[in-house]
Parts: structure tokens; C-alpha cells; sequence
């Protein structure tokens, strides 16, 4: 989590070096906690909260404000008070962009996207909260997906109402993680400024002001960690590598095809029996897919959402398919670091982090498809 954290914060801090219009905004939160297991009913809880943030308007560099609306990038501390006791607060950074969905005269519908982490003060504990049910660790991964409405009130205030979905995970880092959902509607104010743009330093290779569409192949290698039980609190350590060639749709798209291989030692695994397991085989404990899926390129910062079909599996005690979502960050052309939650049909795998190295395409490729649906 604190890896995750830091690639956001780095992506905001390089971003926000040459922005204009820089501006400060508070945001009120309101709504509830929705459980969705029912190990979790109890903790079906009334949330407020509290953000401060910093963010601009544009990133200064004409082709990817021209190409991508002017988004607005930045980051903020959130506050949650998610009910009583039992689920306690939450409090962390976090960094977001805003894409405009539909501009107006006086104003203008945004969509974010942030990713964060969240101290929690009251976990799972065997000693003082056995009721919570959805988180084991202090620190946890955060998710957030917002519809603003923003009105222009002046020169340099605005007012903004919205709702959105905000999530919590460790990706079962440590037992139990069901992670919390909320329902959060919100209201705010900001204030904003005209700051000229500082001076800008070029941006790497395979980003929004490319003019040419070449594709590449990545090669990554990644590893995480997981739990399996309360009862039974070892941890298990996976590592998992890929191959994946990336395909340009546009200046910001990109798809993403490849093989993956993942060593996961949990299927030899006999709860509260002996570990290591001996003389077990190297097939037992690997997996192999099929993986196709999609980025997201802004700047330095890659989104992406993947899925993958097995091709061998040990056992089926896993579903013949998988989903993932994560964050790339590029350090230049050719290194990138990245983070990756692992999911079947929406229940958590682990989170896996790494490194990946690029290895560009000579030629410049057709897009897939002629016409593709933009939603921004």
C-alpha cells in the first residue's frame, strides 16, 4: 500500500510542477456504509467526512489539455467517520483526476478517478473487535469513482454536488477483507487561481502528445502476499511474470495482449496443516493465462483494466477467469513500476506490485477498430 501511495503522489507532484490555474477545495461527505456479505450486515453504518485538496485546471501542456479536455489532476487528505465503534474512521491521502464529461457556459460535469490509502482505526481484533468483518489491517488501499455536477458562482469560486462510490481494500494482504463499500454523496466549494505555467520539461515517449502510434511489449515481474483464514493467519507469498504487447488505439488507448504465469503456492495448501508442503510438484503450484485488456494513458500514469483466461490451472477451485484493475507509473520510455489487483468475479486474489521494462516497436501500427466508443 505505501508503494501505491507513493507512484500517486509522485504522478501529482510531477503534474502539478507546471499546471496553471491551480486552485483549493473542501468537500462535505455524507452516506452510508453498504454491506455486500452477509457476514457483514452489522456494519451497514451511516458515514460522514471531510476532504481537503489541491488541484489544477490543465496540465500546461497544450496537446494533452487539447486532447483530454482540460482534466483537472491534484490530490487531498479524506476523513471518514464510517458509523460507531465497530467500524471506527478512516484518514489518508489521496491523488484524483477529473475528466469533463459536458461543459456548459456556467458549468460542468466531471468524472474522477482517485486512488489512495486509509489508515483505519478500528480493524479486525481478536481481542477488542471481533464484530468487524470486512478488514484485518490499519492500512488499506483506497478507490474512488465520483459524478460532480461543478457551477461556476464567480471569477475564481465554484460550487460542486455529486455522488459516488468509494472503496477499501488490502486485497487480502491480511484476513478478513471483504473491504468496505460506501455510498457517498458530497457538496463543496473551491477556490481557484491564475497562476502562469512554469516552465515544462518534455514528456517520455508513448504518451497523449505522441503524434505516431507505435506499439511495444512489456516485460514485468511482480510478487505479493496474501492470507487465507482467520484462524489459520500464515502468509502466503506469490510472484507471478507476464509478457504483454501493447497495441495503440489513439494517443491515450492502448490494448493490452499477452501470457501470464503465476506461481501460487496456496493450492497444495490443507488449512492448519503442515507447511512447507514436501515433494510437491511445480505444476501444482503454477498457473498460465491468456490476457487481454486496456490502458488508460495519461501523462506518466497508465490505468489499467485486464482479464485473463486460464489456460492450465492445478485444480478448479478457481474460476477458469480472472479480472484485474491497477496503476502504471512510467519512470521514463523504457521502466515502468506497477501495482495490480487481482480478482475473480469481483472477490479479491491479492494485490501484486513490480517492475516492468519496455521494449518499443519499430513500426507503427493500424488501430483494432475503426470506430471505438469515446466517453472522454
Amino acid at each position: 500500500m505505501k508503494l501505491k501511495l507513493h507512484l500517486l503522489l509522485c504522478c501529482w507532484a510531477g503534474s502539478l510542477a507546471a499546471q496553471h490555474d491551480r486552485g483549493m477545495q473542501v468537500q462535505s461527505y455524507g452516506g452510508f456504509v453498504f454491506p455486500h456479505h452477509e457476514e457483514m450486515k452489522r456494519q451497514e453504518q451511516h458515514v460522514v467526512g471531510l476532504e481537503a485538496s489541491w488541484y489544477a485546471k490543465g496540465t500546461g501542456y497544450k496537446g494533452m489539455d487539447r486532447h483530454f479536455w482540460n482534466p483537472r489532476l491534484g490530490g487531498g487528505l479524506l476523513f471518514l467517520r464510517m458509523g460507531d465503534s465497530l467500524n471506527g474512521i478512516a484518514l489518508g491521502p489521496h491523488g484524483f483526476i477529473e475528466f469533463n464529461l459536458k461543459e456548459r457556459s456556467h458549468s460542468v460535469t466531471t468524472m474522477r478517478c482517485a486512488g489512495g490509502i486509509g489508515y483505519f482505526s478500528r480493524p479486525f481484533s481478536m481481542d477488542n473487535n471481533l464484530r468487524n468483518r470486512a478488514n484485518g489491517t490499519r492500512l488499506n488501499g483506497l478507490m474512488q469513482l465520483q459524478i460532480t455536477r461543478r457551477q461556476y458562482l464567480g471569477k475564481n469560486t465554484e460550487a460542486s454536488l455529486g455522488l459516488g462510490i468509494t472503496h477499501y481494500s488490502n486485497g487480502n494482504w491480511k484476513f478478513p477483507n471483504w473491504g468496505i463499500n460506501m455510498l457517498l454523496g458530497h457538496v463543496g466549494l473551491a477556490w481557484f487561481f491564475n497562476n502562469a505555467p512554469a516552465n515544462r520539461p518534455a514528456w517520455p515517449r508513448f504518451n497523449a502528445d505522441t503524434p505516431c502510434l507505435r506499439g511495444f511489449w512489456n516485460v514485468s515481474v511482480r510478487t505479493g502476499r496474501r492470507q487465507i483464514a482467520i484462524d489459520d493467519n500464515r502468509t502466503f507469498t506469490m510472484f507471478m511474470g507476464e509478457v504483454v504487447y501493447h497495441h495503440p488505439q489513439s494517443r491515450s488507448r492502448l490494448w493490452r495482449m499477452g501470457v501470464n504465469y503465476f506461481f501460487d503456492p496456496i493450492y497444495p495448501y490443507i488449512k492448519f496443516g503442515p507447511w512447507p508442503v514436501r515433494n510437491r510438484s511445480f505444476g501444482s503450484v503454477s498457473e498460465v493465462s491468456l490476457l487481454f485488456g486496456h490502458e488508460y494513458r495519461v501523462g506518466r500514469l497508465g490505468i489499467i483494466a485486464d482479464g485473463g483466461l486460464y489456460l492450465y490451472r492445478p485444480t478448479d477451485s478457481k474460476r477458469k477467469y480472472y479480472e484485474a484493475v491497477g496503476f502504471k507509473y512510467y519512470l521514463n520510455p523504457n521502466v515502468v513500476l506497477m501495482s495490480r489487483l487481482r480478482v475473480h468475479l469481483f472477490t479479491a486474489d491479492y494485490m501484486e506490485w513490480g517492475v516492468g521494462f519496455n521494449l518499443p516497436d519499430k513500426n507503427i501500427r493500424k488501430p483494432l477498430f475503426k470506430k471505438e466508443f469515446v466517453l472522454f
